[in-house]
């Protein structure tokens, strides 16, 4: 009996070693922390590169059925609808609309995609074309034949959600380029879908309106 008293009294924790222990864990999980977190945010980022992939896709599809035009600033009877309800058939996948980080925040409804003149749900907003005319001229359908280098063109770049905006407006009193792109949710760091079909994660410091632009001679504000 006295044996195992000292037995229990040797392989006991005493609370020092108890209150060692836990700092050690606190250590590591504080240190694993920002390491956990910039992976969580790496894959959101994956995520939402590949979601604008597919809007873009779908965008390029209804250019391949459209003699390589884009969809018009504002859609003429019978048709109706803004550039998203425009693409929606190609991409019926209302999720896929938004960045995953906004899907956490809001919540996306056909109905809110295929709305004619309310206020832009997605993630993303298109080039308005203001170089080539689009933002006098709305019913001007800009043909990806008349864009010079696709791989240097922006589509569509993300915005905002708490922004409305569906068209980038680079010459629109600030410009939307400055007002509109969301460089915070993942750290000055955008997802954007260019005319060549690829679709990059830029850093604000490589970003250029300019990059918006047909006509490269076009002035910004």
């Amino acid at each position: 009996m006295i044996q195992s008293r000292r037995s229990l009294r040797h392989t006991a924790f005493t609370l020092v070693e108890l209150l060692v222990v836990i700092t050690i864990v606190g250590l590591l999980v504080a240190l694993a922390s920002p390491v956990v977190l910039q992976t969580l945010q790496a894959a959101k980022l994956s995520k939402s590169l590949q979601n604008l992939r597919q809007v873009g896709g779908a965008l390029l599809l209804y250019a391949s059925e459209n003699d390589a035009s884009l969809p018009a600033r504002v859609v003429a009877p019978p048709r109706s609808g803004k550039w998203p309800a425009l693409i929606y058939p190609y991409l019926n996948e209302p999720t896929v609309y938004l960045d995953p980080v906004d899907a956490a925040k809001y919540k996306i409804r056909k109905e809110d995609i295929l709305t004619g003149n309310g206020s832009n749900k997605s993630s993303y907003l298109i080039n308005g074309f203001n170089d080539l005319g689009a933002l006098v001229d709305p019913e001007l359908q800009v043909s990806l034949l008349r864009i010079g280098t696709l791989s240097n063109t922006i589509l569509l770049g993300k915005k905002y959600v708490s922004k409305g905006d569906y068209y980038m407006d680079v010459n629109e009193g600030a410009g939307n380029h400055v007002t509109v792109l969301d460089w915070t949710t993942y750290g000055r760091k955008a997802n954007f879908f260019f005319a060549d079909g690829s679709a990059r994660t830029l850093l604000q410091t490589d970003y250029q309106a300019e990059l918006w632009l047909v006509d490269k001679t076009y002035s910004l504000p």
